[in-house]
């Protein structure tokens, strides 16, 4: 059955209509007319619910508001097209809403035709995409970060086990030898496996699921623990400094809710270093004279973060970095944490100038 057959115009492309019509009155997929500006003259009352997404508090009369910002560019070459050429259209694209998650992206089929009131409008029929069958490149990366984060703790687990039985060992030797010379190997043997030791331990704080609710938490401690393994993951050519303060003061958060915030910036920043350069990594109670608020800055000597991207740089997916370099979540990661803390971040960058990121978050307030 041809939709659209007007004298005027041809429409070559022929779709049975019936079967669209039982999928959406099944509750598989939705449709909506649209003009070639992206405005909307026809949209369902169960639109979003099928899509899976939180209906916005203010009426929708553009489609491209339900667009997530990086796919504007692919609907409109769709509409364009279509309107020239009237053919059936199919391709992918992302819409994004807001739940009490923070900023949700729903990947849909989208299959285009000319309406019945064609040319002036078109019919989009939008087949929401299962995260179980999603097949893209950032997907697939994403669960083989997952996969290897499990794998991971499995290994270190067992690497302390080992470590704990060769310390057993060493231990027994030193009883039993009396060369002050070999003690003085042993002795050295010994701190090394402790400090390997202290080293597991932390990646297994960091890799462990956390069910508990966030607590009062002193930061300037968390971020000292996990200095020695940040350490470790810089490069003879990246110079990382630490600055805490002496006094410290309580935020409520779970203790590696802020590990993952601190440890996706110093990442962030060590990539943004393509040769030799700079990390400095200051933390800091604001006011001074009565202090209501924990600043995290780091800031790095890197390339810098052009304008044009820093209303995109939170966003899940958005990278700048080589394909395989990035999950382009860790700073989606970041944001969300810290806003469920109740807290915000902000990016300071000038292309050539390197990048800044601060953190905010509010102090426990004691009577």
């Amino acid at each position: 059955m041809s939709l659209y057959n007007q004298s005027s115009q041809s429409y070559d492309g022929d779709i049975d209509v019936t079967i669209l019509s039982l999928l959406e009155a099944s509750g598989a997929m939705t449709s909506i007319d649209v003009d070639h500006h992206g405005i909307i003259s026809a949209l369902k009352p169960q639109f979003f619910s099928i899509l899976g997404m939180t209906p916005p508090i203010h009426a929708i009369t553009n489609f491209f508001e339900c667009l997530h910002p990086e796919d504007h560019t692919k609907f409109s070459q769709l509409l364009y097209r279509l309107f020239q050429d009237p053919k059936i259209r199919t391709d992918k694209i992302r819409l994004q809403h807001v739940d009490s998650k923070g900023v949700q992206n729903v990947l849909c089929h989208v299959l285009a035709i000319p309406s019945e009131s064609f040319p002036l409008t078109v019919r989009l029929f939008l087949l929401p995409k299962s995260q179980s069958i999603d097949i893209s490149p950032e997907s697939l990366y994403h669960h083989k970060l997952v996969n290897l984060g499990a794998l991971s703790a499995g290994v270190v687990h067992d690497l302390n086990n080992l470590l704990m039985a060769i310390l057993s060992c060493i231990e027994q030797m030193d009883m039993e030898i009396d060369d002050p010379a070999l003690g003085n190997y042993i002795e050295l043997i010994e701190k090394n496996i402790h400090q390997a030791s202290d080293l597991t331990e932390g990646i297994l704080t960091f890799l462990r699921e956390d069910d508990q609710p966030a607590t009062p938490i002193d930061p300037i401690s968390c971020i000292h623990e996990l200095g020695d393994l940040i350490q470790r993951s810089m490069t003879d050519d990246v110079n990382l400094t630490i600055t805490l303060p002496s006094e410290s003061f309580l935020i409520m958060m779970k203790r590696t809710h802020l590990g993952q915030v601190f440890l996706n910036l110093i990442i962030n920043a060590r990539d943004a270093i393509h040769s030799q350069g700079s990390i400095d990594v200051t933390a800091r109670f604001e006011p001074p004279c009565q202090p209501s608020t924990f600043v995290l800055a780091v800031a790095d000597s890197g390339g810098g973060i052009a304008n044009t991207d820093h209303g995109k740089i939170f966003e899940p997916f958005f990278s700048t970095k080589a394909p395989q370099q990035g999950t382009g979540l860790g700073l989606t990661i970041v944001k969300t944490i810290v806003e469920e803390a109740n807290g915000r971040i902000i990016l300071n960058s000038t292309p050539g100038q390197g990048a800044l990121f601060q953190v905010f978050l509010p102090l426990v307030m004691t009577e």
